[in-house]
């Protein structure tokens, strides 16, 4: 395929749920959390329109992905832009992929050291979480798809046991009243949530070009991005349900705190282990797609045959940004609740729709099977 530097193949399903992978730590774990605390009992209304957001930014991925076949985000861009301005758009693609990984590796440390290792070094935490990754991503696009495959269904298993035990402490009063402060509040959950679930566009680089079946582009970005709207609905009424707004937005880890409280016949209790476990392993799969899809447009950018020797130098690099970017747990929400979305949205709506653009603008296309790719332009007059 042209533009390529991994020659592995997914399916349907398997594209499916790496895009799930993408966004489910964060639709769980901290946007709810950051919702609550700006909407409160009505964060759950939030999800619908970060969810519309976050289809149209899927049918924008499918519309380039189908006018640039076969092709990642860097190659199209390449083809539309031309140089030296191509370069300059690819290379900071290949930044925010990277920097992207390294919010969602920081995000991982703060985990692991507030609720399990308050005592360790988050460097050290992040550190070995990346020389898993740095391994996995390695492995290529299959590999990575395939670990997937098993991690979504007993993440999402988990949470669902976690919702039946608690099930009991679920006071209905706590969603009410609706609306009490009107729209606003819920506008500015979204405001939150938005960024994130625009995050589908990194299919656009890394899932779509490998699909099997490329008729199906369109399904594997939307139906996931339905299921987490969906998700984050669900959870944030069952965090509202069982803690109440007020608790639920001063808390950080939701799920993990729902889980220490979960005591069934004396018996099955404190299953707060369980839940960071679970939580640790998300993060990998979800790392694992980011640094992924940075290593492989940074490979692309520069014209390597093989992606593989900068697995570990964007790797290193992820890791060394994550402890740079916040000096701590305040600083990083901080960013996450005003300045992310807006940084996110550059890139997965702003600059794609920009290039979607020129390239209708200028007939640019890649290439069909069996064709060269091509850049429709009026015929040349004949030479006298």
């Amino acid at each position: 395929m042209p533009g390529r530097v991994d020659g592995g193949k997914i399916s349907a399903l398997e594209g499916s749920l790496l895009v799930v992978s993408a966004i489910l730590p964060w639709a769980v774990l901290f946007i709810p959390v950051l919702a609550i605390e700006t909407a409160g009992q009505d964060a759950w209304l939030s999800s619908v329109p970060a969810t519309l957001l976050g289809i149209g930014v899927a049918f924008l991925a499918t519309a380039l992905a189908r006018r640039f076949p076969g092709e990642t985000l860097i190659g199209f861009t390449l083809k539309t832009m031309g140089r030296p301005l191509g370069y300059l758009i690819g290379a900071a693609y290949v930044v925010w992929l990277t920097s992207v990984a390294a919010l969602t590796a920081r995000g991982f440390g703060e985990l692991i050291t507030t609720m399990i290792l308050p005592r360790t070094p988050i460097s050290v935490v992040i550190g070995a979480l990346i020389a898993v990754v740095a391994t996995n991503v390695r492995g290529g696009i299959e590999v990575i798809a395939r670990a997937n495959q098993v991690i979504v269904p007993i993440v999402v298993a988990f949470l669902a046991t976690l919702a039946v035990l608690s099930f009991k402490d679920v006071d209905p009063r706590n969603w009410q009243p609706v609306l009490e402060r009107g729209l606003l509040p819920v506008l500015q959950g979204q405001y939150i949530a938005g960024g994130f679930f625009g995050e589908v566009m990194v299919a656009a680089i890394m899932i779509l070009p490998f699909l099997n079946r490329k008729a199906a582009s369109l399904r594997v970005l939307v139906l996931p991005i339905l299921a987490l709207g969906l998700l984050m609905m669900g959870t944030s009424l069952w965090y509202v349900g069982v803690l109440g707004a007020e608790v639920a937005g001063r808390l950080v880890f939701l799920p993990v705190e729902i889980a220490k409280h979960v005591s069934i016949a004396n018996f099955l209790e404190r299953l707060e282990a369980v839940s960071v476990s679970l939580w640790v392993t998300a993060s990998f799969a979800k790392l694992s797609i980011w640094c992924y899809g940075a290593t492989l447009a940074a490979a692309e950018l520069l014209r390597l045959q093989d992606y593989r020797p900068l697995a570990w130098p964007i790797g290193l690099l992820v890791g060394e940004l994550s402890v740079l970017f916040f000096n701590d747990q305040a600083e990083f929400f901080r960013f996450v609740r005003w300045s992310a979305t807006p940084y996110m949205l550059v890139f997965e709506a702003v600059i794609p729709l920009l290039l979607l653009g020129v390239a209708s603008a200028r007939g640019a296309r890649g290439p069909r099977p069996g064709t060269a790719s091509t850049l429709e332009e009026p015929p040349s007059p004949p030479k006298v």
